[in-house]
């Protein structure tokens, strides 16, 4: 066919969604971290799902309105840097659909392409070749190339598809990190996938999960990771939210500055890397990657006020394996129900102490065992969100609260629930860091002691070592560690010091070296706080147990998290 007609083209794009959806845990694979965690596949099924789901079922009057739809619920729905480069890619695709047309041509398609190309350079300060830049950039290229050859849209889009696998196999060649991993880049592997789908529907073909000539060879060779630093070029906070420029919060409120797109970018670079700017009428979407977050919402709120803010430790998921700590909360309303509430919540002077978990088990635990006021329990939505700290506050009814939070993740949703509220409650936050220190911090909260006395005990017990035992997802080196598929990993203190097949070699190895520190004449007090999740032995815990009386000359004591992320967390109580 020499045209395709509006419909068509729409179930492309849904088939193109579809397609990502299908593959997005292989194109995940395609990092270096050696816990699974949500990365570059899942962001991008999120976006075009998005988008997807915006288009599917509805009828259009032209191709401009549907263009418009699809462009805007893509980025409204954009999730990490590689969503945000691909809304951005359609952005510019949809960019040239001209009001009243219900057809594409070969022409049109051909701009589309390079409309894509110019688009997605244009959102980023620094393009980086070996990306899903370098796919889009290659493939609209060779299709210009070759424009006046093609004799139907099909022959096109087999060309695009053949073109971007092509150049995708070559982003290796581009980055080190990608050969010495072994892999492809994945976001550029997204984007193809993507064509592939949108291919299989002008075929009209099924979409299945690595479906034709193209799909990619099984990843074989290891992930490297040398050393880990703690600077914002992938480590730090990432950072991402959606704007409205020039509204408010309160009328009270002195007007928003003038946005210059030039200018805004210019600002961002200075405490932050990887910039991504999207500007659409009066909504805009930042991506960057910084080490101060909170830097990055002051110089936002200058212009506009947030419809959804995301903030993510990629230093911690990089470690840690914790879930992307998602702030999607819209300021304004956020900021009504806390002010119209707490002017009608009697506050007390007794001093209460409010903890986040992962789990029920572990609330049941906090709740009944140990007493703590108020537990907020994380296990089905992810990582606190500012209402639901807001809400704590307000359910302990005091003057004076200690918050313990157990994952880094959450700190700063935690920040700007207890500013919202310093004016009438004072708020101590503690990051435990883990939930073996949170355990014993809380168990150590004496509710007749003095305020500050429980402060000070608390922030003493949280600078104690801990460990984390997970299993790892993938083959990865860390530093002189191998970390193979399977493996149980030892973190001590946010670090890999050891990986084992059999859990209690690791266990017995990252228990050695947090005891190392504590003489032999002095262990005999001491007792080890074990909490184990759902993939724990008896047999193990046994062998553990008996390690560490008979071998270390120390107790232990064992509390079920039923947690799924990792198999044992312990600390000495």
């Amino acid at each position: 066919m020499i045209k395709i007609d509006i419909e068509k083209f729409q179930q492309m794009l849904i088939g193109g969604a579809e397609c990502i959806s299908k593959n997005f845990e292989y194109i995940d694979q395609l990092n270096v971290f050696p816990v699974p965690d949500g990365d570059t596949g899942s962001n991008m099924k999120v976006t075009s799902e998005g988008g997807a789901t915006a288009i599917k079922g509805k009828k259009f009057s032209d191709l401009l309105e549907l263009g418009k739809v699809y462009s805007r619920a893509l980025l409204m729905n954009a999730r990490g840097n590689s969503g945000v480069i691909f809304s951005q890619i359609f952005k510019g695709f949809v960019s040239g659909f001209a009001a009243g047309a219900t057809e594409l041509s070969i022409a049109d398609l051909v701009l589309a392409f390079e409309n894509a190309k110019n688009r997605a350079y244009k959102a980023l300060t620094s393009p980086i070749e070996g990306t899903i830049l370098t796919v889009i950039r290659v493939t609209s290229e060779k299709i210009n190339e070759k424009k006046n050859t093609f004799k139907s849209i099909e022959e096109l889009f087999e060309f695009a598809l053949k073109e971007s696998n092509n150049i995708l196999l070559k982003t290796p060649d581009f980055l080190p990190d990608l050969k010495n991993a072994g892999v492809v880049d994945s976001g550029g592997c997204g984007l193809c996938k993507f064509l592939e789908g949108m291919n299989d529907v002008l075929l009209g073909k099924s979409v299945d999960a690595l479906s034709n000539e193209y799909s990619l060879p099984k990843i074989q060779k290891k992930n490297i990771v040398e050393n880990f630093e703690d600077n914002n070029e992938g480590f730090g906070y990432c950072c991402e939210f959606i704007m409205s420029l020039g509204s408010k919060v309160a009328l009270s409120q002195p007007d928003k500055q003038e946005f210059v797109e030039s200018t805004f970018k210019k600002q961002f670079l200075e405490f932050g890397e990887c910039l991504v700017v999207v500007v659409d009428d009066n909504i805009v979407k930042v991506h960057v990657h910084t080490l101060d977050p909170y830097k990055v919402l002051q110089l936002g709120a200058k212009y506009g006020e947030f419809i959804k803010v995301k903030i993510e430790n990629m230093t911690l998921q990089f470690l840690e394996n914790n879930p992307g700590t998602v702030l999607e909360e819209q300021f304004k309303n956020a900021t009504k129900k806390s002010n119209s509430s707490s002017t009608k919540t009697i506050i007390l002077d007794t001093p209460k102490i409010i903890a986040t978990v992962p789990t029920q088990t572990l609330s049941e635990i906090y709740q009944k065992q140990i007493k703590v006021d108020h537990v907020i329990n994380y296990e089905i939505n992810g990582n606190p969100s500012i209402q639901e700290f807001l809400n704590a506050f307000r359910a302990v009814k005091s003057s004076k609260i200690i918050v313990v939070v157990d994952d880094s993740n959450a700190m700063l949703a935690a920040k700007e629930a207890a500013d919202l509220v310093k004016k009438t409650i004072s708020v101590t936050l503690i990051n435990a860091k883990d939930i073996s220190l949170s355990y014993v911090a809380c168990l150590a909260y004496n509710p007749i002691d003095s305020f500050d006395n429980n402060v000070n005990l608390i922030k003493k017990i949280v600078e104690k070592s801990y460990v984390k035992i997970a299993r790892g997802s993938k083959e990865v080196k860390f530093g002189k560690v191998d970390i193979h598929l399977n493996d149980y990993i030892g973190i001590v203190n946010k670090n890999v010091i050891c990986a084992n097949k059999c859990a209690i070699d690791t266990m017995k190895a990252a228990a050695k070296q947090i005891l190392n520190t504590w003489s032999l004449r002095r262990r005999h007090n001491l007792k080890m706080i074990v909490l184990f999740g759902s993939d724990a032995t008896v047999k193990d815990m046994r062998d553990f147990e008996k390690f560490l009386n008979e071998e270390q000359g120390i107790k232990v004591s064992f509390i079920e998290t039923k947690e799924s992320i990792y198999s044992y967390h312990f600390v000495i109580g």
